[in-house]
């Protein structure tokens, strides 16, 4: 009896010691992880700083009107964009051409120096926060090729579209791309996201 009390003692505290390890590992990782958001976000802090950028620009509404306004602005200063996915790095001659989206219906389109391009491309991450000075907000709109229309359903939808056109003032066939909105503008810096958060 005394053998299988001493056995099973012997399993409750390595139980605890292995208990007592994983809860100081998993308090450890946490306190790695709030270290890395704080000195992100005192990073972001400086850049915001050095540039004088606005970091609250959210429009008053989903209307591209809005967003010109929120972001080019009448006192010039730049915004910061956050968490964009970088896209692609493309080079002109002097100058290079980012590509950037936010996941859902921004594309952010900036331009750079060779150098900065370089080092976008040879980046450790994908997703970035990003001064930028934008020049141009926008939604682009395409041509769709209109068939002539066949049958009773087709001509119905032929006379709605153009209903379509006259009432929003674009030319027959021609329509917004719905939800996505373009923002051209000159890149002035850019930080790497590891948090993948806001702070």
């Amino acid at each position: 009896m005394r053998g299988q009390t001493t056995l099973w003692l012997a399993v409750v505290c390595q139980a605890l010691c292995l208990c007592g390890c994983s809860a100081t590992d998993s308090n450890q990782q946490a306190a790695e992880e709030e270290g890395r958001r704080a000195k992100e976000a005192g990073l972001l802090d400086e850049m915001l700083r050095k540039h004088n950028a606005v970091k609250d620009w959210r429009p008053a509404s989903r209307y591209t009107l809005h967003l010109q306004k929120c972001l080019v602005r009448s006192d010039a200063r730049p915004v910061l964009f956050d968490l964009m996915w970088l896209e692609d790095v493309q080079r002109t001659g002097d100058v290079c051409t980012a590509h950037f989206h936010n996941f859902h219906d921004r594309w952010l389109i900036v331009t750079c120096s060779p150098e900065k391009g370089e080092a976008l491309a040879l980046s450790r991450g994908f997703i970035f926060w990003l001064v930028v000075q934008p020049r141009s907000v926008d939604r682009p709109v395409i041509a769709l090729k209109a068939k002539v229309p066949q049958t009773v359903g087709e001509q119905a939808k032929a006379a709605e579209a153009a209903d379509l056109a006259k009432a929003t003032g674009q030319p027959a066939g021609e329509q917004a791309v719905p939800d996505v909105t373009f923002i051209r503008g000159e890149l002035l810096d850019f930080m790497p996201c590891t948090t993948a958060e806001a702070p």
